[in-house]
């Protein structure tokens, strides 16, 4: 006699950067919904942040090649039904405001191997968890100022910014790309899966705050309650797409057109 398979009680969720900001809010509201979580941040288990918070914290440097190495050991038997790649730098020797000739180009590496490859090397050390869950979500939070189609306009859709951002901007534009290809390798292995990039609109955390003429709209709250619930209804029809975030610049509508 066949025995139908049990759902699994809760589902489980891996959350990057997870000691502050939006990985923060992504992993507390999570937790709220139910979730197990692994926060994993570079702090680990002493981030005072996760204290007292109903997850497992995990140590984990994306841009280190050997600290993600030991990730598969970490959540080794798990069934991983979300991973967020939230991580990501976007430090001040190539800022918003740096012009050409002022970007420190050794800075701009460690972005691009953050923000770019770091969340890929990620997914892939994920890849037995997720396989292991089936219909897994894979959710790469980006940004608008990523977007290629934006760049020419970037000063209507971005006027809040000071300057290009050329760093921060590009290593986006390489995630979201990685993300589209990942995204069509998996569909043809796990059907059921999906893999998207997501840009979480214009928040008022410290990343957000940086660079800014404005004030952005969003806090961290909302934007990830918004986020939760974009992620929650997402189906594999969506998988390889970018998500466009709300209220993601003074320009950028919710449906990502230049206003």
């Amino acid at each position: 006699m066949n025995i139908p398979c049990m759902p699994r009680a809760m589902k489980t969720a891996l959350v990057t950067g997870a000691s502050r900001g939006l990985g923060l809010e992504w992993a507390k509201q999570l937790v709220d919904k139910q979730w197990t979580v692994y926060a994993a941040c570079r702090a680990g288990a002493d981030a005072p942040s996760l204290q007292g918070l109903a997850v497992t914290p995990v140590m984990l440097d994306i841009a280190d090649p050997a600290s993600v190495a030991k990730l598969g050991d970490i959540i080794e038997g798990v069934s991983l039904d979300l991973l967020v790649n939230n991580a990501g730098i976007r430090p001040e020797e190539c800022g918003p405001d740096k012009k050409l000739g002022e970007i420190d180009f050794g800075t701009m590496e460690q972005v691009m191997t953050t923000n770019s490859v770091g969340p890929i090397r990620v997914l892939s050390a994920c890849l037995p968890a997720l396989a292991r869950a089936g219909a897994f979500k894979v959710i790469n939070i980006s940004s608008a100022l990523g977007s290629c189609a934006l760049a020419a306009h970037t000063r209507k859709a971005f006027s809040n910014i000071a300057g290009t951002d050329l760093a921060y901007r590009s290593s986006k534009a390489a995630l979201n790309m990685a993300t589209a290809l990942a995204a069509l390798e998996l569909s043809e292995v796990h059907p059921q899966s999906v893999v998207v990039t997501m840009d979480p609109g214009w928040v008022a955390t410290d990343m957000g705050l940086r660079g800014g003429k404005d004030s952005p709209p969003l806090n961290a709250v909302d934007a990830v309650k918004k986020n939760i619930e974009r992620m929650e209804g997402l189906t594999p029809a969506d998988t390889g797409t970018y998500i466009s975030g709300p209220r993601s610049s003074p320009a950028v509508q919710e449906d990502g057109s230049i206003g």
